[in-house]
């Protein structure tokens, strides 16, 4: 009787359990045995999941520092590779001040020389060797004795390593196309190799234009070590290894000889940095302008001076044809200043000109007065008129051819002199 009154206890308590555990949603079990100790029981053992307590908070202990030996670490393959680039892009200390960079130039082709704009256009291959201790390695091990690399190769390698920054200063053009070429040898020497196609900035001394000579110049310099740091020089390899294609020709231009000149040039912070010159000497064919120039220019002052001097003809027939000459001389000039607008005033063609139109105002005033018999016989005797007159006929043609060859001797010595 009494169990059975406790298992009626027992339904009562577990349905107000669930009742309530479903009025207020928690578990029955939680409910059951709220408030009632971890490792308490009922006769039996509590089937529970025992509550981990949360710590408080730890304090922090320092940890000493253990030195390890520099040989015991372990650094990624990728930091040894930084720190390889790093060292090597550095200016080598270790080597004798300044060091030497051998230059050479070799022309492959001229296309253009134009005097005009003050420019030609050729492909040039320009040739860098240098030595840097840094890059030698064992050609044994490696299984040859160079490295090359072309192309992107050559300039992305030459990103990672040292490098004497040489440019050709006289190349501005934009629109150059450069291929580079580099081989690292077992002993550390550098050869770099740029075929450089452009167009290349040059001075021309056009006053003795068009029996000149002038100076084709590709100029190299470093872009930041001075003179105290590398030096440019040549061996006779080098000079060996320079020179100009044998099948390389100008229009209108002989080529000549090259030549190499070492020297410094001033960068805008004052320090002096090594350059190197190649000129190349082309001299100008003048057969090409004796139509365009000379020709037309003897013709304006022969034809009017044969009427004046040798043809019996009146003052107005020789005033029309000087007054023709004149206008043509005036043409001829504009021609010339519009197609050659680099000449200066004190070039040879120019002074041409002028002496022309000299001899033109000499000219008529002769025309209206020796050779005008109503003023000749006012100024002398008529026998010493005609004395005068038989002797312009031949000292004033000659006297003018004189004085032109005279006066482009003059010019042209005068232009050598001051180019140099």
């Amino acid at each position: 009787m009494r169990n059975l009154s406790i298992h009626a206890r027992t339904m009562i308590v577990t349905v107000s359990v669930v009742f309530l555990s479903l009025v207020i949603g928690k578990d029955p079990l939680s409910l059951a045995f709220a408030g009632m100790p971890h490792n308490e029981s009922l006769g039996k053992p509590t089937i529970s999941t025992p509550a981990v307590a949360t710590p408080a908070a730890t304090p922090t202990v320092a940890t000493p520092v253990v030195a390890v030996p520099a040989d015991s670490v372990t650094i990624p393959a990728k930091s040894i590779v930084t720190t390889k680039v790093e060292n090597l892009k550095g200016f080598p200390d270790e080597v004798q001040k300044p060091i030497k960079v051998g230059v050479s130039v070799f022309v492959n082709s001229i296309n253009k020389v134009n005097d005009a704009a003050g420019s030609f256009d050729a492909s040039v291959s320009l040739r860098l060797r240098w030595t840097d201790p840094r890059l030698k390695f064992d050609s044994k091990e490696s299984g040859t004795d160079r490295q090359e690399f072309g192309y992107e190769a050559a300039t992305a390698k030459l990103a990672t390593m040292w490098s004497p920054l040489i440019t050709v200063s006289n190349n501005n053009d934009k629109s150059a196309k450069v291929e580079s070429g580099l081989l690292i040898f077992a002993d550390g020497s550098v050869l770099y190799t740029q075929r450089i196609k452009a167009s290349f900035e040059n001075k021309y001394n056009l006053r003795s234009f068009p029996f000149d000579t002038q100076t084709l110049a590709i100029v190299v310099s470093s872009t930041k070590y001075t003179t105290n740091k590398i030096a440019l020089v040549q061996d006779q390899k080098d000079i060996d290894d320079s020179g100009v294609k044998e099948d390389t020709s100008i229009f209108g231009w002989k080529l000549q000889g090259f030549n190499f000149t070492a020297g410094t040039t001033k960068a805008w912070n004052g320090d002096y940095l090594p350059e190197m010159r190649f000129q190349l000497s082309v001299t100008r064919d003048p057969a090409s302008y004796m139509f365009s120039i000379f020709i037309p220019f003897i013709l304006l002052m022969l034809v009017p001076t044969i009427i004046t001097l040798y043809a019996k003809a009146d003052v107005a027939p020789r005033l029309t044809a000087w007054s023709g000459s004149i206008l043509a001389l005036i043409a001829l000039n504009f021609t010339l200043s519009v197609r050659y607008a680099m000449l200066d005033a004190d070039s040879i063609v120019m002074q041409l000109v002028t002496i022309g139109f000299v001899y033109q105002m000499l000219m008529v005033l002769l025309t209206v007065t020796l050779f005008n018999p109503l003023v000749a016989e006012k100024i002398a005797n008529k026998y010493i008129v005609n004395e005068i007159v038989n002797f312009s006929r031949w000292i004033i043609p000659l006297g003018l051819v004189s004085f032109i060859v005279f006066s482009s001797l003059i010019t042209a010595v005068g232009a050598s002199t001051l180019y140099r």
